[in-house]
């Protein structure tokens, strides 16, 4: 068909052929751009996995190579308020006090304008203000010094040392209630604490003697603990849960039997029904009375509460080396919680026990 075409035609024909083409050369060379834009941002995003930057290799803070952990999303609907208190909502402050320790007086001592001796004129009070402060802790050492005296009678009479002093040198009640407090409580590890007594309260404690001191509250604590026990075993609605604990690389098991006025914590080897037996009997027949009876809760939040703390102070110490050592945690945290329970402020209650005498002393 171009064969009989004219000239005229032909040069027509391939002018709108160059033009299509010309527009398909700019359209390729877009789509081309794009192609290579694309590459670029994918190789960019590829080149962090192949070689990521780090503060090693670029000028990134250590901070950022910690892997970023993904935001997690709150279940808990917006209630429309906003954040922080609410109005009536009762808030704390600081208060005077109406008997402090010590008074300073400030008067003005001369003339800001003249540079007159102001000393002999009468001050008028004006105004007051307040600072609370800890005064520097130095630890009280009490020595015991005893005697003997000789009678008219020839007998040769000798005083004792007060019952629980028993060493050249001992700590007293006080360091230890501290040492199980900020170790059960606040779930100081063992060479963090020994940090902390001497570089606050001047005290030269071991590691060993911190120990030596969590024994001694767990066999004071004892007679609380069973007292715990029979508490909840008492009680009509018992919750129970448990965990896996590592005692010096060994899976061991750790329990809790609760109520709403009272906490008990026990360890044992084993996860099976023996381990029930042997810490608290437990009565299968009515676990779903809570079907029947609106008093009894239907979850078991209190007891997975109290069984969290164990594996908070787990998480930071990293495990516990003996079988003893998870012990005396169980037992002094039952004490604390069942204090927090009943309202009760738990550092006084470990101080009473502190004061408790054991056969061994």
């Amino acid at each position: 068909m171009t064969g009989q075409l004219s000239l005229e035609e032909k040069m027509d024909f391939l002018l709108k052929r160059v033009d299509y083409l010309e527009e398909e050369v700019v359209d390729l060379r877009d789509e081309n751009r794009g192609l290579k834009s694309q590459v670029c941002q994918l190789t960019d995003r590829l080149a962090k996995y192949e070689n990521p930057k780090n503060s090693k290799n670029s000028s990134k803070p250590p901070s950022s190579d910690f892997p970023k952990l993904p935001k997690t999303q709150s279940l808990r609907e917006s209630s429309g308020k906003k954040p922080g208190g609410q109005i009536g909502h009762d808030g704390t402050t600081l208060r005077m006090v109406s008997d402090p320790d010590v008074i300073q007086t400030h008067c003005p001592s001369f003339c800001t304008c003249c540079g007159e001796n102001l000393s002999t004129i009468p001050a008028i009070f004006i105004g007051k203000r307040q600072v609370i402060d800890i005064p520097p802790i130095l630890p009280i050492v009490t020595e015991h010094q005893i005697f003997n005296k000789c009678c008219k009678c020839g007998q040769l009479n000798q005083a004792s040392f007060p019952m629980g002093v028993n060493t050249p040198v001992s700590y007293g009640e006080n360091v230890q209630a501290l040492t199980a407090y900020l170790s059960v409580r606040q779930c100081v590890p063992f060479n963090r604490l020994a940090e902390l007594l001497s570089n606050l309260f001047g005290l030269s404690v071991s590691t060993g003697g911190i120990d030596y001191i969590l024994t001694k509250m767990k066999a004071k604590a004892s007679v609380a603990y069973e007292s715990i026990r029979q508490n909840v075993l008492r009680n009509k609605v018992i919750g129970a849960d448990e965990t896996g604990i590592s005692i010096n690389g060994k899976n061991h098991w750790v329990w809790t039997f609760q109520h709403k006025r009272a906490t008990f914590i026990a360890v044992h080897k084993n996860r099976g029904f023996n381990a029930i037996n042997e810490i608290m009997v437990k009565y299968s027949d009515h676990l779903f009375n809570f079907l029947l009876n609106k008093d009894i809760p239907p979850d078991n939040n209190g007891s997975e509460r109290a069984i969290r703390n164990f594996k908070v102070k787990q998480k930071i110490s990293g495990f516990f080396k003996s079988d003893a050592g998870a012990n005396i945690y169980a037992t002094i945290r039952s004490v604390i919680d069942t204090a927090l329970k009943n309202d009760q402020n738990p550092f006084e209650i470990i101080r009473l026990i502190a004061q408790c005498k054991v056969a061994t002393e």
